[in-house]
């Protein structure tokens, strides 16, 4: 099934979030909670309401996300990572685990359901446009669990069963400049990015609260 298309609202929103001063490159390393962020992602992502409101983050509206900022340096893969997002957790016991539990739960209150990272050094120098895409790509491996038939799974209260999505699409550039796109992943890739985004400028305009600068 194809996505469904972002409903934008005109709403006015705050102003989209920025790390705070001392997450920078030349300063201590540190990680900083960011509530107010997190109300923001929420806010504009996954409610009704929101100006970039995608229902596909709709199994979200009701999920504790955690998230950070950091200036430490994060490179995985011969690429520096600009932001992550996992389902908290430790595979230890005893202190290790009390200690991880215990740090999770002075952050935020208790353990959120996902804990999202951002480099704020990074996300500083991107546009916008780049910025929200960013957000909204981790926004996407934040998923629900479903089963064999592909349905939604739910704990036994009635809430959703969380898991991770992978990427969509796992490639090399330089394999599809030999070959070509030679699976159903890639054609619905290209397919997407041939065509005009569905979210304008206008749309970041409204979401983020801040004008975009021209290139």
């Amino acid at each position: 099934m194809a996505p469904r298309r972002p409903q934008l609202h005109t709403v006015a929103l705050a102003r989209r979030p920025f790390p705070p001063t001392a997450c920078a490159d030349d300063e201590p390393v540190g990680f900083w909670v960011d509530d107010a962020f997190a109300t923001w992602l929420l806010d504009t992502f996954v409610r009704p309401t929101g100006a970039l409101s995608n229902t596909e983050h709709e199994h979200l509206q009701d999920a504790h996300l955690g998230v950070v900022w950091t200036n430490a340096i994060n490179q995985r893969q011969q690429r520096t990572v600009m932001a992550t997002a996992e389902i908290p957790g430790i595979q230890a016991g005893g202190w290790r685990r009390a200690r991880f539990e215990h740090q999770m739960t002075q952050w935020f209150g208790r353990m959120p359901d996902f804990l999202l990272t951002f480099s704020g050094p990074e996300c500083q120098r991107l546009s916008d446009r780049e910025f929200c895409a960013l957000v909204e790509h981790e926004l996407y491996h934040c998923a629900q669990s479903t089963d064999r038939e592909g349905s939604p799974r739910f704990r036994d209260d009635g809430t959703p069963l969380y898991a991770m999505r992978g990427h969509d699409v796992e490639q090399f550039v330089g394999v599809v400049q030999r070959y070509g796109v030679t699976s159903a992943d890639e054609r619905a890739f290209v397919a997407a990015a041939t065509r005009a985004p569905e979210v304008g400028d206008g749309g970041l305009d409204i979401a983020c609260g801040t004008c975009l600068r021209a290139a």
